[in-house]
């Protein structure tokens, strides 16, 4: 089973679009394959087989044009999201004197989300962009074979089988532009997903070789860069993040074998590399009150093998594999920190939509944004003071990775 799917949004060059209050630009993608395959057989002598395969190939896009001005009069967000599932279920049985047993199952995730800013973007009051890419799998093999001299092998072929998956985030932002808001947060992000592969072989007979390996790889990431020439302005605060998180893998091998003299093996094996990069290029400015710049990797990958043997059986258990979560940040932008620029904003109907470095009390209570101010009431902005102190820039990298057996 192969599913392929595309969705791209698309704002041409040089086009100018504008919005007198909140603006939303959103794509979302998702594919799902499943693939189950099962197989039995019987006799004086049997063979059993049975393969399963699913691939999944997603891709969201949303790209903004050279030329290009955005605006909003309140909140601008962009938003991309791409998902993809993938289920492959290998079930094979037999019984018979020599009976031979395979059970082999695959499935493969390739995803792809990508947010190409080329023009201006302008907020009167926050922008938030953001990049989300979700893999999830659920791969299994079972083999049970019965009789004399009889083998069964559940995903034992090397490495060729099990879950693979690639899966990426990437926001770019380039040319001579303005990406501007009281608050701006911009955020790839690589996760929210579950990755399962088992595998289970099961023979009972004398001198039987009982094999199972379960197998994940990962790959990808996130992404974020800015690219010289842009003019990246949050009057309060900026917020960079590139985030692999929220991404649970469970690799579970078991073999059994009721039999003396057998070789009964099995293997549980993880491979996770992915990075979470932020780059700012030379002739990148930023001007703000607070910055915050992040990339963190938090995931929990964990193997399990187990093995059932009886008598004089050499077979044995491994769990191989690494988890590496790679997190730079590569900055030789300028960077401008200002104090902060005191605000307010009172809608017509008297609620309280912008508040920024001083306090409103209304009939002598302190009040925030959201409150509404009823007629007649008794409205006071208390002196601000500006003291000429700075936040410091933040610039950190985070992590919390589990490589584990449970």
């Amino acid at each position: 089973m192969t599913v392929t799917a595309t969705i791209a949004l698309t704002i041409g060059d040089r086009v100018r679009l504008t919005s007198g209050g909140d603006l939303d630009l959103t794509a979302f993608a998702r594919g799902l394959a499943v693939a189950d395959s099962t197989n039995g057989g019987g006799g004086f002598i049997a063979i059993g087989r049975s393969d399963a395969d699913a691939d999944v190939t997603v891709t969201t896009t949303i790209d903004i044009g050279t030329g290009v001005v955005v605006t909003s009069g309140w909140e601008l967000h962009i938003d991309a999201e791409t998902t993809g599932d993938v289920q492959a279920k290998s079930d094979a049985r037999a019984g018979g004197l020599g009976a031979g047993v395979n059970a082999r199952a695959r499935g493969d995730i390739i995803l792809n989300t990508v947010i190409d800013i080329d023009g201006s973007l302008i907020a009167e009051h926050k922008l938030g962009i953001r990049g989300l890419t979700s893999p999830n799998g659920n791969v299994t093999a079972y083999a049970r074979a019965r009789g004399l001299g009889a083998d069964s092998t559940a995903n034992d072929y090397d490495n060729n089988y099990g879950l693979f998956v690639t899966a990426k985030t990437t926001i770019d932002i380039a040319g001579n532009n303005v990406i501007q808001g009281d608050e701006i947060d911009i955020r790839a992000l690589m996760g929210q997903g579950s990755l399962r592969a088992h595998s289970e072989s099961d023979a009972k007979a004398f001198a039987a070789d009982s094999d199972a390996r379960s197998n994940i790889v990962v790959r990808g990431g996130a992404e974020l860069t800015i690219r010289s020439g842009i003019l990246l302005q949050g009057w309060e605060s900026i917020a960079l993040r590139a985030e692999v998180s929220g991404l649970n893998g469970t690799s579970r091998a078991h073999a059994s074998c009721g039999c003396a003299g057998g070789d009964t093996d099995a293997i549980a094996r993880i491979d996770y590399s992915t990075d979470a990069t932020v780059t700012a290029h030379a002739g990148v400015l930023v001007r703000t009150h607070d910055l915050d710049v992040d990339t963190v990797q938090s995931v929990s990958m964990n193997r399990n093998a187990t093995n059932r043997k009886v008598g004089l059986d050499v077979g044995s258990t491994s769990q191989p594999g690494g988890t590496t979560g790679n997190r730079p940040i590569h900055w030789d932008a300028d960077v401008v920190l200002h104090g902060g620029n005191p605000q307010l904003y009172i809608g017509e109907d008297g609620r309280i939509l912008k508040l920024y470095g001083m306090q409103v009390w209304v009939d002598g209570a302190l009040r925030g944004v959201g409150y509404q101010i009823a007629a007649g009431a008794l409205v006071e902005v208390r002196p601000i003071v500006n003291t000429g102190e700075r936040p410091p820039t933040s610039r950190s990298t985070r992590t919390a990775s589990a490589a584990t057996a449970i």
